[in-house]
């Protein structure tokens, strides 16, 4: 599967490390080792971990369906839960 930073990945997230002045999206992903090249296939493109942290919720959901994060408040009793949410976006956009 090939991915676009234009058309798969949150392009508006590079903006907030402010980084895009002196770096193409392109070479920052790459510094980060977001995008490289595949050994088996010799392929070059986005990993997995491009697609968990920058990708879009569909795009997210067509290669891991099962994946969600599930946040608990705990304030009155460790054992139990106060609150729960079930997160379904990337993980930049979850930590918000």
């Amino acid at each position: 599967m090939k991915l676009s930073v234009t058309g798969d990945i949150h392009g508006d997230v590079f903006l907030l490390f402010g980084m895009t002045e002196s770096m193409s999206d392109e070479e920052l992903l790459r510094s980060a080792g977001l995008y490289g090249k595949d050994r088996a296939t010799g392929e070059s493109g986005y990993n997995l971990a491009a697609v968990m942290l920058l990708g879009k919720d569909d795009l997210i959901m067509d290669i891991c369906p099962a994946y969600e994060t599930d946040a608990l408040v705990r304030r009155v009793n460790v054992d139990r839960y106060d609150d729960r949410e079930i997160i379904r976006t990337n993980l930049i956009e979850s930590y918000d």
